[in-house]
């Protein structure tokens, strides 16, 4: 028994020693991608881009409960005219950022 105390006080110990980090953990998806890499030369925007606007949009309607707040979608074609629009005009932003516009 007093070697389950010792482990189960090192365990506690040892989780307490990490770092904390202060905000939302970082992205490392599509999302992340600024509007400049997102968005081609000749104006078209990565199609992963727009699949993690989707999945955003998504979760952040259900998030949001019963009567979500949000402007128009258009469907996928509507996501990806409106995105490839705010990237354009935002060009040092993120996906992410363009994703989260479509909420007031």
């Amino acid at each position: 028994m007093a070697h389950i105390r010792k482990l189960v006080a090192a365990l506690v110990i040892a989780g307490g020693a990490g770092t904390v980090s202060a905000g939302p953990p970082p992205l490392k998806s599509a999302g992340a991608q600024f509007c400049s890499a997102a968005l081609s030369a000749d104006g078209r925007i990565d199609p992963a881009a727009v699949q993690w606007t989707i999945g955003y949009l998504s979760g952040r309607i259900s998030a949001d409960g019963p009567v979500p707040k949000h402007r128009p979608f258009g469907g996928p074609d509507g996501i990806r005219a409106r995105l490839i629009a705010y990237c354009r005009a935002n060009s040092h932003w993120q996906v992410a950022d363009g994703a989260a516009s479509f909420f007031p």
